[in-house]
């Protein structure tokens, strides 16, 4: 109907020239009534829509799993280096900036890029030369703003960084909340915040300059275009070359081929945005694993023997080895002492074969889902003779809702050495 409807004013209009042309323009705005009529009662875009919506969301909420499944896949050491802080960025404020911006803004991008095309057809059709002004005038109109916004593009993946690095700061302050406040750190720590945030401002004010300078060009653009085809159309309407009509249908096609555009350059930089974020998404996705996942190993008979051979270790792959081709034995009932000056990997070494870490880490479920949390499918019978015979089960018993008491983030509902 939006398409058909200008080709039906332009054939009144040349009725309107030619009054002796009654009987002939009735069928066509009766035809045009009809069309427009038809359209209001379609029910396929609707459809389409929730089609669309639901298929987006799907991927999208495939992506947040696969990110999340590629950071646990990560090494320890990178994931350190990366920063919590980070890493919850990615995983979480990437993927939604990524879903705000294609959930709509691809689909308005489809929708009008294909109708511009079938216009653009149309206009060819029904006057070649001021089609090929039109065409003339796709340079400006598209390329210009093309150019900004890949500049655009670079600046949301500075927005991006910039909002990790602040992310980062907050979780850290957070997860050393005790130590922050006892050596009355609060407003240092609150400095250090705001001057990411004001790293982060600023970034953001250069992006929204750059989004500016994408309207005001393609409004200029399509304004100059428009009154070209004025001019140029009007001589040839005074030559014959087309009727009054076929200008007024193709200045409508215009005006809708116009707005087609200016949609697409409004909403180009929502994806180029959209782009700059899923680039540190998918920096995630295609990392190669340092170490493959072998499952679970255990021996059919554990003796306690352990072996280390040509053990080689760097704390980033920048720096130069600290443990260089290192082999020992450790033999049950054997002592070895370590020894080394700070910073020469004992540590590094000792967790090669230490599995317990000395400050215990619990996670925010039930006790008895924490005790579990190793072996898969344990019963609460096989549980509670774990926490027997770690000597936990006296106090578990005593608290209210025994192994279902909750104990919150981090273990934080217990005491430190309820959490031992």
């Amino acid at each position: 109907g939006e398409v058909a409807v200008p080709y039906f004013v332009g054939r009144v209009t040349d009725w309107a020239a030619r009054e002796d042309e009654v009987a002939a323009a009735w069928p066509m705005v009766l035809l045009g009534l009809g069309r427009e009529d038809g359209d209001t009662r379609a029910v396929a875009p609707g459809g389409c829509d929730v089609t669309y919506t639901g298929t987006l969301s799907r991927a999208l909420g495939r992506l947040q799993r696969r990110v999340f499944a590629a950071v646990l896949r990560r090494d320890v050491t990178s994931l350190r280096v990366t920063g919590t802080g980070a890493v919850t960025a990615r995983v979480t404020g990437d993927v939604e900036a990524t879903h705000a911006a294609v959930s709509e803004a691809l689909s308005l991008l489809l929708w009008y890029l294909w109708r511009g095309i079938f216009l653009l057809v149309t206009m060819a059709w029904l006057s070649p030369h001021l089609a090929f002004v039109t065409l003339l005038s796709l340079p400006v109109l598209l390329l210009l703003p093309w150019g900004i916004g890949k500049i655009q593009q670079g600046l949301s993946r500075q927005v991006q960084e910039a909002l990790a690095g602040a992310t980062a700061v907050a979780v850290e302050t957070f997860q050393a909340m005790a130590t922050v406040r006892g050596f009355a750190q609060e407003a240092r720590m609150a400095g250090r915040y705001h001057q990411r945030l004001c790293h982060l401002y600023r970034l953001e004010g250069k992006e929204a300059a750059t989004y500016s300078a994408t309207l005001w060009a393609s409004g200029f653009s399509a304004l100059a275009l428009k009154l070209g085809l004025l001019c140029y159309g009007g001589q040839l309407v005074a030559t014959g070359t087309i009727t009054t009509g076929d200008l007024v249908t193709f200045l409508i096609y215009q005006m809708q081929f116009t707005e087609a555009m200016e949609v697409l350059l409004h909403y180009y930089p929502h994806m180029t945005k959209a782009v700059g974020s899923s680039e540190k998404i998918f920096e995630f996705l295609d990392q190669e694993e340092e170490v493959t996942p072998v499952g679970t190993l255990a021996p059919d008979v554990l003796r306690g023997h352990l072996q280390l051979e040509d053990v080689w270790f760097s704390y980033s792959e920048h720096q130069e080895p600290v443990l260089k081709g290192v082999s020992l034995k450790l033999c049950p009932g054997e002592v070895l002492a370590v020894v080394a000056p700070p910073g020469a990997g004992k540590s590094t070494l000792v967790s090669l074969v230490a599995a317990v870490p000395q400050e215990p880490l619990l996670f925010s479920r039930s006790l008895h889902a924490n005790i579990a949390y190793g072996p898969r499918g344990w019963s609460r019978a096989q549980v509670t003779v774990a926490a027997r015979r770690a000597g936990v089960h006296a106090f578990i018993s005593r608290l209210p809702r025994g192994y279902d008491t909750e104990v919150g983030e981090l273990g934080g509902q217990l005491s430190g050495g309820q959490r031992q």
